[in-house]
């Protein structure tokens, strides 16, 4: 049986839900997410908005690996340095990821501690940040695993995190707070592979699939970002596409040429889109 996590604050209902189900609560993207940090040998991975720290605490990264968990919350922090206090090699960071070393108001929810995050409204909360660029600029960057999970914002963190070779870090980032002009532009950078949570599949994002991914719906709530010169990354995520797919790709395939757009949202059930002339 799977452990439970040590702390949670009693009134978050996201910390119960997690409690009660001794697993992170995005099954497919934990999923993919473990298969990144353990398939590859990382110089640093980076958990920002770690909240409880159930991405790491379920995890079997390997012991050698540093890892960094930062979350801004107090009252969820002092609940993940529980979680976390058998992991000597994660550095727990009381702090929010910026561009630039200060403070910010933080929106806190208490009720859905997934809702709360930093904001440009007054709020009786302020929390410390910390600039990206020196907290990993002693890193390969192209060995960083960075997942980041900060309800907006992640945009602005990805543009400004690059060094002078043009080397960037492999991202792990929610994909539903990206407008069609920052896909487009993180696309000079990156191959972006979204994360449908509902079914076995990873899905690439090109140029030409932005809107029809948009008017979808953003169907995954994350994606990979990888550094287009990193093969052996890419390679490895093509690779998470498993065989229960393949035969549902069959089926999207004689809907579009049967006049349809697909989206398939699981095993018993597609919804079917007019085609769009």
């Amino acid at each position: 049986m799977r452990r439970r996590l040590p702390a949670i604050q009693e009134a978050d209902y996201r910390g119960k839900l997690l409690h009660r189900k001794r697993r992170p609560l995005q099954g497919r993207t934990f999923r993919v997410f473990n298969k990144l940090a353990t398939s590859i040998k990382w110089d640093l991975i980076v958990d920002v908005g770690s909240n409880y720290g159930e991405m790491i605490f379920y995890s079997s990264i390997p012991k050698e690996s540093k890892i960094y968990a930062l979350e801004p919350n107090p009252e969820v922090f002092s609940c993940l340095c529980l979680n976390l206090k058998e992991f000597s090699n994660v550095r727990l960071i009381e702090a929010a990821i910026s561009t630039s070393e200060g403070t910010a108001n933080f929106d806190r929810n208490r009720g859905h501690s997934g809702r709360s995050r930093v904001t440009n409204g007054v709020t009786n909360l302020k929390i410390d940040t910390v600039n990206i660029n020196k907290l990993i600029a002693d890193f390969d960057y192209e060995r960083t695993l960075i997942k980041i999970d900060i309800e907006g914002g992640e945009f602005d963190i990805i543009k400004a995190l690059k060094r002078k070779d043009d080397s960037v870090p492999v991202w792990f980032a929610e994909s539903y707070t990206f407008c069609k002009i920052e896909f487009k532009e993180l696309l000079q950078t990156y191959r972006i592979f979204d994360i449908d949570s509902n079914i076995e599949r990873v899905l690439e994002i090109t140029a030409e699939s932005i809107d029809q991914y948009l008017l979808n719906g953003k169907k995954g709530n994350n994606c990979v970002l990888i550094p287009r010169t990193n093969q052996e990354i890419l390679c490895l995520v093509k690779g998470l596409r498993g065989k229960t797919w393949f035969f549902f790709e069959l089926c999207a395939s004689w809907l579009h040429n049967h006049g349809f757009q697909s989206l398939l949202v699981g095993p018993k059930r597609i919804r079917r889109f007019p085609k769009i002339h």
